[in-house]
């Protein structure tokens, strides 16, 4: 992930040039709004904070998917997905501020999506 400010968003890349998406996003008043991909074939996803969580959705109301993370020193853990059809994360990033870990968390699910893999967990 490589990532820089532009007026006052941070704009990136995720992945590679083939397999890898763009990636804006801004932070006001405690939401962080995200755009992954491009213009046409992005996903949006919307972010809302409190000091120790953030709760959101990633994709539309229809058809997103929920998304649940909490920050417990330095790890951030949560849930993208329903309890049917999501999956546990758990990220450890030492210093790494949190909005900063929910994005990575959102991104990391769009690029696992892109591949068409299945969002519930092998058994």
């Amino acid at each position: 992930m490589r990532v820089w400010l532009e007026g006052g968003e941070l704009v990136g890349r995720v992945g590679g040039v083939t397999s890898g998406h763009d990636v804006r996003a801004g932070i006001a008043a405690g939401v962080m709004t995200v755009r992954l991909g491009g213009f046409t074939q992005g996903v949006d996803a919307r972010l809302e904070f409190t000091p120790d969580q953030v709760t959101g959705r990633y994709g539309r109301f229809t058809d997103g998917l929920d998304v649940t993370l909490r920050h417990y020193a330095g790890e951030v853990r949560g849930r993208l997905g329903s309890f049917t059809r999501g999956v546990n994360v758990q990220l450890d990033l030492g210093a790494v501020p949190f909005p900063l870990g929910a994005l990575l968390s959102v991104c990391a699910l769009r690029l696992w999506l892109a591949q068409d893999r299945p969002l519930t967990p092998a058994r």
